[in-house]
């Protein structure tokens, strides 16, 4: 590619050594020093003209690469893979200065591999070479690469804080956030199957809209009081049918269908009582039908297993949470040690103060405080979604909260500003993200260790969301994303960054632990010690020095996740 260069520069740098040596018999010693002192400044602009060269190659080869990386992620659909890899040349080849020739994206098939191509030739203009005759000089750059389908689900934990506001950082995030989202689509269709989440914090996460079965975690008990008219059932076997059954519904595409079309078993055995709920709702109109066990076409069948405590009645364990079935799928009960509830139960709200208040009116005011464990508090009928760090050790730990241990519970907390975008759960609406991601609005202080812990409660199989797949599937990967811009600076006990530090890194551990793979990207301010050591490996770590670099960042991180890698 440079190789007319590199012999350019060969000729002139001879031609002055050959001058340097040269003697003018009669003595015309000036015109000697004149021809060096030219051909020095020509073999001088030379050099400069080939470092420039060098670095606009390396350009055009970055720029060839993205393309080839969005090609591959875009493979099945190659009309709109090779209209995605142009956009994304283009874009990395803005203030260059350079002009391509010849640019585009081919594939090639091999079994069952496809590989993409992205090939581009630029001429780039000369000054001192022309003295030599050479007036462009022509680069190319070509980069093949391939990807991998495989199941995912991503959580983007996300600095919400003020500092974000400067240097265009947060319109660059949202951009970049809409971008990345963006390829994963082929025709509007999420052709990945991924799921993404998207995790805000400052000091605090917003949780606001989350399903009540998330709420009973947060605030210790259970959101509803319950009565039954029938028989065989007494005030606390009631609570447990009606938590479950809520449980089971919180998530389903029709709240309300499911709740009415529920049926509800249950039996006790060796002291704990055990409860089956199952239900159906429609997904469409059509000609479709569900019997007592069976469901086709567009119903959904939903199910949940949950087991309580006879002695304090707080339940014990889940193990089916909202398992939903596309085609038939059970409907009746598990076994016949299980016996049906015919009657009805009424659920009505209630208005319990936050975790630790003990009261449902007293609301702490945030701007007041230099230590955040006054922020307890606040009554469920003034909550507006926010919570704070859970009690050590579980502030760092991705256990989902449980009743009968207060330790694990997440402490409501009057929002310490206005602006605090709520957590959106693992879906697999792409368009949603994008659209719920636009909101993201910078205020407040920053605690990475809570955004990193309700990373692990996204990805986690278990409530407050229990969307996620379980640990255990070894098709599925889960990746958590954090990305932020600032030291940490306050969270429910100091404002010490080097305390709030030590509990972001055992929170990042207890993440890996459990096989997360933590990507950290820090965007021109921050410990990057601390969030290189966050990250699974070294090099998932990306250390972005201008805003506008997020964009190309967090995309080699999405390639990397979706495996798509360049293999040229």
């Amino acid at each position: 590619m440079l190789e007319p260069l590199r012999r350019g520069w060969r000729q002139l740098e001879q031609t002055a050594r050959s001058l340097l040596f040269w003697r003018d018999v009669r003595g015309n010693t000036v015109i000697v020093f004149g021809l060096i002192a030219a051909t020095l400044a020509a073999a001088t602009g030379a050099g400069v003209e080939f470092s420039q060269a060098h670095e606009q190659t390396n350009r055009l080869q970055d720029a060839a690469d993205a393309a080839a990386l969005r090609g591959a992620l875009m493979a099945k659909d190659e009309t709109a893979a090779k209209s995605a890899a142009d956009t994304v040349f283009a874009l990395n080849l803005i203030d260059s200065g350079i002009t391509p020739t010849s640019k585009g994206l081919s594939f090639e098939t091999s079994g069952s591999h496809k590989t993409a191509i992205y090939a581009a030739r630029a001429q780039i203009q000369t000054s001192f070479l022309r003295l030599m005759g050479i007036n462009t000089l022509t680069v190319a750059a070509t980069s093949t690469a391939e990807a991998e389908l495989r199941k995912s689900e991503i959580a983007l934990v996300l600095d919400s804080t003020g500092s974000m506001s400067r240097d265009s950082r947060m319109t660059n995030l949202k951009a970049a956030v809409d971008s990345v989202l963006a390829s994963l689509l082929v025709n509007g269709q999420n052709v990945w199957g991924a799921k993404v989440g998207i995790v805000p914090f400052d000091t605090q996460v917003n949780i606001k809209g989350v399903p009540a079965s998330g709420i009973a975690g947060e605030f210790g008990e259970t959101p509803y009081s319950y009565s039954c008219t029938g028989s065989g059932m007494n005030a606390d076997s009631c609570t447990s049918l009606g938590t479950t059954r809520d449980l089971m519904c919180s998530g389903s595409a029709d709240v309300a269908a499911c709740k009415a079309n529920a049926r509800l078993y249950a039996y006790t055995y060796n002291g704990s009582y055990r409860v089956f709920v199952t239900s159906y709702f429609a997904q469409n109109n059509g000609y479709c039908w569900v019997n007592y066990s069976y469901s086709y076409c567009g119903y959904t069948v939903v199910s949940r297993t949950d087991a309580y405590s006879t002695t304090n009645w707080a339940r014990t364990s889940s193990s089916s949470n909202s398992t939903p079935w596309s085609y038939a799928a059970y409907y009746s009960r598990p076994n016949s040690s299980y016996a049906q509830y015919t009657g009805t139960i009424t659920a009505t709200p209630t208005s319990a103060g936050g975790y630790g208040s003990g009261s449902t009116t007293t609301i702490k005011d945030n701007s007041t405080i230099t230590a955040n464990a006054d922020l307890l508090g606040v009554g469920t009928d003034s909550w507006n979604g926010c919570v704070i760090d859970r009690k050590q050790p579980y502030d760092v730990s991705g256990q989902s909260p449980i009743a009968s241990t207060p330790d694990t519970l997440y402490p409501a907390a009057k929002c310490a500003t206005n602006n605090l975008l709520p957590v959106m759960g693992l879906t697999t609406d792409i368009a949603a993200v994008r659209a719920h991601a636009q909101k993201l609005t910078p205020a407040g202080n920053t605690n990475i260790t809570i955004g990193v812990q309700w990373g692990m409660e996204l990805l986690s199989p278990e409530l407050p969301f229990n969307t996620a797949q379980s640990y255990s599937d070894k098709s599925n990967y889960k990746y958590m994303i954090v990305i932020t811009d600032g030291e940490n600076t306050q969270n429910r006990w100091t404002t010490s960054a080097t305390s709030i530090n030590q509990r972001t890194l055992l929170a990042c551990q207890a993440a890996k632990d459990l096989g997360i793979t933590v990507y950290t990207i820090r965007v021109m301010e921050g410990n990057s010690d601390m969030l290189k050591a966050c990250a699974s490996r070294p090099d998932y770590f990306y250390d972005v020095t201008a805003a506008s670099q997020l964009t190309s960042t967090l995309a080699k991180v999405f390639y990397s996740i979706q495996s798509t890698r360049l293999t040229k």
